[in-house]
């Protein structure tokens, strides 16, 4: 399954992170929103540095990097942040969810996925050192910056996405399966790209409705009977 590359990053950052979050913050002495996101951006910063170290190092190319988790868990606390400023400063978040932080972060998206997409047709993403460091920030950067917005805006009760919410939250639901199965039921049985593309689309969507359905919510279920201590 090679589109698992990426959970190789998900998976030890769920096992790393709160390990280290737990032996930092022991005893909570230290504890408070401010220190905590403080905290995160310092391990940002710390991450995308070693990245920026090991490319000047070793030279090595993208690809051998894109997969590196220990170079690309900044990428999710990030999240981990934008997370943060929503739970414990809710006015700093009421601010990010402007038109103008908006648009910003729809540039910037844009402008380095045109850049991502020009350097890796012209073979040229392994040229620049920090197109293997900071392509990846401004990426994540770009979507933390979109997710506000969109978060308030995608609300069932928003007259301007109402008559989408439902395919919305469909897709949102499934998408983790999505991301697991299409790469088995992309299919071309038919030679067309545009029938084998329907084919493809209609397939992928049947098989994680039910791969959500049937395996995903059950677990969820199941997890969330579970109770522990505060």
């Amino acid at each position: 399954m090679p589109v698992t590359w990426s959970l190789v990053i998900e998976e030890w950052f769920y096992l790393l992170i709160p390990i280290l979050i737990a032996v930092v913050f022991r005893n909570g002495i230290f504890i408070s929103p401010k220190r905590f996101i403080y905290f995160l951006i310092g391990l940002i910063l710390i991450i995308t540095t070693a990245r920026l170290l090991w490319v000047i190092q070793t030279n090595r190319p993208w690809a051998a990097i894109v997969g590196n988790f220990p170079f690309r868990l900044d990428s999710l606390l990030i999240g981990v942040v934008l997370a943060a400023i929503k739970m414990f400063y809710k006015n700093v978040h009421q601010k990010l969810e402007s038109v103008l932080v908006f648009v910003i972060g729809l540039i910037i998206f844009i402008l380095t996925i045109l850049l991502g997409g020009y350097l890796s047709v012209e073979m040229k993403m392994d040229a620049f050192v920090l197109s293997r460091v900071l392509w990846i920030s401004f990426l994540s950067m770009s979507i933390a910056l979109l997710f506000p917005y969109l978060e308030k805006q995608f609300k069932i009760t928003s007259p301007l996405f109402l008559p989408f919410s439902n395919a919305i939250k469909f897709i949102s639901l499934i998408s983790y399966s999505l991301y697991l199965v299409h790469s088995f039921t992309f299919i071309k049985p038919f030679g067309n790209i545009y029938l084998d593309v329907f084919v493809s689309y209609t397939l992928t969507l049947i098989v994680s409705a039910i791969t959500y359905r049937f395996l995903e919510l059950p677990i969820m279920k199941l997890r969330d009977k579970m109770k522990f201590n505060n």
